[in-house]
């Protein structure tokens, strides 16, 4: 399976837009803008927020338009080791509803 397109978007176009949920098991949800159905996107932003425990951990990330918090858990939580708040960074990754 090809991995999808990340796009260059400015937080604030995610703001109201509804994430749209695929029937099928392999196919990542994703948002419509204009004729584009994006499922990950790339971001640079400052970290505002930071919460990191062993299998768990969030950063919020703000780009000057809007906030978005970032999630990662099990063996992936190390890849935030080094990460501060006020640090910069560049974000690639799928856009998923979390409750």
């Amino acid at each position: 399976m090809e991995r999808s397109t990340a796009y260059i978007l400015w937080l604030s176009t995610l703001n109201g837009r509804q994430m749209q949920k695929q029937e099928l098991e392999f196919s990542p949800s994703y948002i419509e803008i204009g004729n584009k159905k994006i499922s990950r996107i790339n971001t640079i932003a400052i970290v505002t927020q930071k919460n990191q425990k062993e299998q768990y951990a969030s950063l919020t990330l703000d780009d000057g338009s809007a906030q978005i918090r970032v999630k990662t858990w099990q063996e992936d939580v190390k890849v935030l080791n080094g990460i501060s708040i006020g640090n910069t960074v560049l974000v690639i990754g799928k856009l998923k509803e979390y409750n």
